[in-house]
């Protein structure tokens, strides 16, 4: 029988947040290459690592979730999920995971986005690094 130890399994799901990783930051850079100007490559590849990892927390339903959820990181702002309308959408029992970012989208008022919006990035970002970043890259 074949026991595969958690220490492999952690490597191969490494490896496939990388590849997933660089699917993400190709589809979004061809869409919006203005979210990515002023960030250097392994920085951006970083931040990408940590948003697919910091989307786990959520159980989101498909891949394309995940891709909108790390889109979100990078538009709204990276700690977009920590904002009380924004998280008790995420974490709602109700909606199904595979319709929580669909209620995301639809449930949050307009005027809570611009609020998450304001608060500044820079620190945000590297308080995720810190705390998803934990896990080999």
């Amino acid at each position: 029988m074949l026991v595969i130890r958690k220490e492999q399994m952690e490597v191969f799901q490494n490896l496939s947040d990388k590849a997933f990783a660089a699917k993400i930051i190709s589809c979004l850079r061809q869409s919006h290459p203005e979210w990515f100007a002023d960030i250097p490559e392994d920085s951006l590849v970083t931040r990408t690592l940590c948003a697919i990892r910091r989307s786990r927390r959520y159980h989101l339903g498909s891949d394309e979730d995940v891709v909108t959820f790390v889109a979100l990181m990078f538009s709204v702002a990276p700690d977009f999920d920590t904002h009380p309308p924004i998280h008790a959408v995420l974490t709602d029992q109700n909606i199904s995971v595979s319709h929580r970012i669909a209620a995301l989208l639809c449930l949050v008022a307009p005027a809570d986005w611009d609020r998450v919006r304001e608060r500044p990035s820079a620190e945000a970002w590297r308080q995720i690094i810190e705390e998803e970043g934990s896990h080999e890259m």
